[in-house]
């Protein structure tokens, strides 16, 4: 099954500045709403969640943004790596 990272992003500018911070890693841009967009990014090696999630919250404090959603194949996350427990 093919994993996916999904990044909520409050506009296409902040969501386009996410994609540049993944060089090399298949990302898609879908826009969610007005201006809200939604990052997928495809993992591939086992490292990769790590990878991708470093670039999150590298890409949260450039841009000066609030925590975002994340979801890994349908599993949320915080942008600092944990998983989160469903209510």
């Amino acid at each position: 099954m093919e994993k996916l990272v999904h990044v909520e992003a409050p506009d296409a500018e902040n969501a386009l500045a996410l994609i540049e911070k993944l060089p090399g890693v298949h990302a898609e841009l879908v826009p969610i709403g007005a201006e809200r967009c939604e990052v997928q990014i495809e993992l591939g090696e086992e490292d990769g969640l790590d990878n991708v999630l470093h670039a999150v919250a590298a890409w949260r404090a450039a841009c000066d943004l609030p925590e975002p959603s994340v979801r890994v194949t349908d599993r949320p996350h915080a942008s600092n790596g944990q998983a989160q427990q469903a209510d």
